[in-house]
């Protein structure tokens, strides 16, 4: 057996063992009904700096049955326009927070979501940014539809971790199962319309950096992680 094919059978068998595991544990209580209730409205700003929130231009829109798939496994979601009033530049942002971040109630993955409304993907890929002071695993990809061609930059939060993969997902959703409690998250994402996505990926990420300097120091955990 290759060495490659010997790994995935052993990843394969360490989250089959974790799922067994976290679902002998079957926590009972949620991390959101002991910490600080979080509200989105409150705590994300409509303006800041040179920014403010309009609703001239919205995010991708969500049919029926997503918008069902989304309502369930998120209890808040927000969806701002920030438009720049010195060079008239334009940013999206949705941040939404589930209270019970389980395999059940998983977030949904946003090429996934792209696509189920006609958006063709490309460019889907992972990269390491600092966000906030954490350097972080953030997932990035152009979304095309007809004339609407959008670079998007996203990532999950677990608790206190940001999550990539699955197996990232069900070693954190483990570590909160042993103290019996089911994590909150959050989805944060942050686009903008253009044909430049090496420029609008940087643009993202100085636009998220800049926004959640304005997010109260107590909750900065819950959209970027804890400090390692």
């Amino acid at each position: 057996m290759s060495r490659l094919n010997l790994n995935h059978l052993l990843v394969g068998l360490f989250m089959l063992a974790g799922a067994g595991l976290a679902l002998a544990l079957v926590p009972d209580k949620k991390m959101s009904d002991v910490s600080d209730r979080v509200d989105l409205e409150v705590v994300i700003p409509k303006a800041f700096d040179d920014w403010t929130a309009l609703s001239s231009i919205a995010p991708v829109e969500v049919r029926t049955g997503a918008k069902e798939m989304l309502d369930e496994t998120y209890d808040q979601i927000v969806n701002r326009t920030y438009v720049n009033k010195k060079d008239g530049s334009v940013m999206m942002v949705t941040i939404a927070y589930g209270s019970e971040q389980t395999q059940e109630l998983k977030a949904h993955r946003q090429e996934v979501c792209y696509a189920s409304q006609g958006f063709d993907i490309s460019d889907l890929h992972v990269a390491r940014e600092k966000v906030a002071g954490r350097e972080i695993s953030v997932t990035r990809m152009l979304a095309v539809n007809k004339s609407r061609s959008e670079p998007v930059t996203y990532w999950f939060t677990v608790g206190d971790s940001v999550v990539q993969s699955r197996l990232e997902r069900l070693l954190v959703q483990m570590k909160y199962a042993f103290t019996g409690y089911v994590p909150d998250g959050l989805l944060v994402r942050v686009s903008n319309m253009s044909t430049d996505k090496g420029y609008s990926y940087k643009a993202h990420i100085e636009f998220i950096n800049r926004l959640l300097m304005e997010i109260p120091q107590d909750q900065l955990h819950r959209f970027v992680g804890a400090l390692s």
